[in-house]
């Protein structure tokens, strides 16, 4: 069966195109002698959210001033030398990687060859323009990931939060049952939200909107982490262990029935078995209680929570 939701056009490419317009046609209300490093600043500084893409139109004009000053030097000492040309894409890679801007070191190097082969006398002019052909795309890209249809990073990041609950609340349930459980892909989960987490972060100090309560997130996911741990400890012990009555009580709570004889006794190693998923589900709760809150403090919709 074909898969059509891989044929719908995301948002971000949506506005991908829509930048690339504009800054086009601000390039040609300007005159603008090389357009198309207006359109490649654009392109290369649309980001899947407002504080990514402010970052990376930062990187990006640092990139160019890196690649047209160097491209300047090199072009006015060692003109149309192709030895020193390729000394000198050393040397801007050399320095986009000591200071961790790789991610705009295509554009450094493409700015640098422009202006290293340019044969125009006004070397300087050229070099300046290159700057800010790329200073227009990268902000109008930056305006428009902003102002048009604004990343919801915050519900996306709730709502995957909740869903990591879900899936470790079902995790519990089924390793309390018998069943084995996938440790790795909990953790793998919990990391994916923690990058999401500081992204939001960063988009909310970037912009104006209400304040996430990220603190809060990190506990719950620092819960998570707790959770984690006692099902891995937990997990090498005997996996048919009798469940005290203060856990069937907490278990009933969360909305997992287990069935069990009364006539069962609590075993020595039992004692041990109960105190870490006493542990978890008072976690789980705890947990469950943090996320409403969040939800509601951030009006996320209640057909959401659930």
């Amino acid at each position: 069966m074909i898969d059509f939701r891989k044929f719908k056009i995301g948002m971000r490419t949506i506005k991908t195109g829509l930048a690339v317009s504009i800054s086009m046609f601000i390039a040609t209300l300007l005159n603008l002698k090389s357009p198309i490093f207006v359109g490649i600043g654009a392109i290369m500084a649309m980001q899947s959210s407002v504080s990514e893409s402010f970052n990376a139109g930062v990187n990006r004009m640092l990139g160019t001033i890196v690649g047209a000053c160097v491209g300047l030097i090199f072009s006015f000492i060692f003109p149309q030398n192709f030895i020193f040309l390729g000394i000198g894409i050393i040397i801007v890679i050399h320095i986009h990687y000591i200071f961790d801007w790789k991610k705009s070191l295509t554009l450094s190097a493409i700015v640098f060859l422009a202006i290293f082969l340019n044969s125009e006398t006004a070397r300087i002019t050229y070099a300046i323009n290159r700057i800010i052909d790329t200073f227009i795309g990268v902000a109008v890209a930056v305006l428009i990931n902003y102002f048009v249809f604004t990343p919801n990073n915050k519900t996306n990041l709730l709502l995957s939060l909740k869903q990591v609950y879900n899936n470790t609340k079902l995790m519990v349930y089924d390793f309390i049952r018998g069943r084995d459980v996938s440790l790795i892909d909990l953790k793998s989960q919990m990391d994916l939200i923690r990058d999401s987490n500081l992204k939001l972060k960063e988009d909310m100090d970037l912009t104006s909107h209400k304040t996430a309560n990220t603190e809060l997130i990190n506990i719950i996911l620092s819960i998570m982490d707790d959770i984690y741990l006692e099902i891995k400890y937990i997990a090498k012990l005997q996996k048919e262990s009798t469940i005290s009555k203060e856990n069937l009580a907490l278990l009933r709570k969360l909305s997992m029935q287990i069935k069990q004889d009364d006539s069962d006794e609590i075993k020595d190693l039992d004692i041990v078995y109960n105190f870490h998923l006493n542990n978890i589900l008072n976690n789980l709760i705890k947990s469950e209680d943090l996320l409403e809150k969040i939800m509601i403090d951030l009006d996320v919709s209640p057909q959401n929570r659930s």
